[in-house]
């Protein structure tokens, strides 16, 4: 309970820093109680029911008791941004906004043009300035960034595969055809294939590392699987690996050809990697081809 607390408490603040229209919602409700007690008429009946569910809601979700009880109810499997789905942010702020506006204008502005379109912009812009209820545009433009790195890749990954399947010329051997790609890669990587080609298999899927995504699976991976994901992590930050997980690389290596992978992206300068795929490939008598790209090693292996 207490880390669900915990996470109340901080999942607050990562909802206000992302956008304030939590804070123009609390505004919103703040200024409909003023004009409910002055019995304007911007308050109608039909509108009781809505704002008081709102209000309801909102509390529950702001105060890290109730907002604990509620994260408790969807589940661990989600974060404290969900629980404000069950709050009618932007219904409630619109038809406050609305509501407002239209007092106004009845009340001293009717028949005028200039202050009511001047209060329109003002309302736009006061919109704009709250930013946005999803994920912060610092995070949009790393998605964004990401994904571009991850297209990269796969066009390098695809073109290996075209020089395999055609034989080049510049490589020893004869290649021959090669089969569907299974790749396993670092989670930056992974994250964005499936969005940007179906036809690639993964030895995972987000789920590995999105728990959210298993809310409602009894599906898990195994612990040999879930082995490979935290050790190919490791390899962004080399000098943080412990001595016996990098004595474990080609085991690791070996065990996710036996997966099927065919195909490996890590961090460059992990020339460990390499000789290790060396020998496995001698060992299988498989065939390596290795390219470099956005700063990762790129290795396809071929039977």
């Amino acid at each position: 309970m207490q880390e669900l607390l915990r996470n109340a408490v901080s999942g607050w603040q990562r909802y206000t820093d992302d956008g304030k229209y939590a804070v123009l919602l609390l505004g919103i409700l703040l200024l409909y109680w003023y004009l409910k007690r002055t019995g304007s008429d911007a308050c109608t009946a039909n509108r009781n029911l809505l704002w008081k569910y709102t209000v309801l809601t909102a509390v529950m979700a702001i105060f890290p008791v109730t907002g604990a009880i509620l994260m408790k109810y969807q589940t661990r499997f989600y974060d404290y941004e969900w629980i404000w789905s069950l709050v009618p942010v932007t219904l409630v702020i619109a038809a406050g906004m609305t509501g407002f506006y239209l007092e106004c204008y009845r009340k001293y502005w009717k028949g005028k043009l200039v202050k009511p379109a001047l209060l329109a912009a003002a309302g736009l812009a006061l919109l704009f300035l709250c930013g946005n209820m999803g994920k912060s545009l610092v995070q949009r433009e790393m998605n964004a960034e990401g994904k571009e790195t991850a297209s990269r890749i796969l066009e390098e990954i695809n073109a290996l595969s075209v020089a395999a399947d055609h034989g080049d010329e510049n490589r020893d051997g004869d290649l021959g055809n090669t089969e569907s790609i299974c790749l396993w890669a670092p989670r930056e990587i992974m994250q964005y294939v499936r969005g940007i080609s179906a036809e690639i298999q993964l030895l995972y899927g987000r789920n590995m590392w999105d728990q959210a995504l298993n809310a409602y699976s009894y599906d898990t991976y195994s612990p040999e699987l879930t082995e490979l994901y935290e050790w190919m992590e490791q390899l962004d930050d080399r000098e943080t690996i412990p001595e016996e997980a990098e004595s474990m690389g080609p085991v690791y290596l070996e065990a996710a050809l036996e997966y099927g992978v065919n195909c490996i992206v890590v961090p460059q300068g992990s020339q460990d990697i390499t000789d290790s795929l060396k020998r496995i490939s001698e060992k299988k008598s498989l065939q390596i081809v290795k390219q470099s790209a956005e700063g990762f090693e790129i290795y396809r292996i071929l039977k």
